[in-house]
């Protein structure tokens, strides 16, 4: 999952952000609570990554957040929208 993370966006992935990934990939719930700048959203974005037939919903609160979101996925060539 690091290196098609790395491939895919540029990044590296922390270790507690593969953990939390890992889970959703293994179909179990999983939830991170984390400052902010943390990384939240790559965890999502690497599970949708490594399931290329699946849908990622993320829901946030706030209007600029989501279309920020939708941006990146655009950029790691995932297909987003902003509702």
């Amino acid at each position: 999952m690091k290196a098609i993370t790395k491939a895919r966006t540029g990044l590296n992935a922390k270790e507690a952000q593969l953990r939390v990934a890992m889970a959703l990939v293994c179909n179990k719930d999983a939830s991170c609570v984390a400052a902010t700048d943390f990384g939240k959203s790559l965890i999502y974005q690497m599970a949708v990554l490594m399931m290329p037939n699946k849908v990622g919903l993320i829901i946030t609160p706030l209007n600029a957040l989501g279309e920020d979101q939708v941006l990146a996925c655009m950029k790691f060539h995932l297909r987003a929208c902003n509702l």
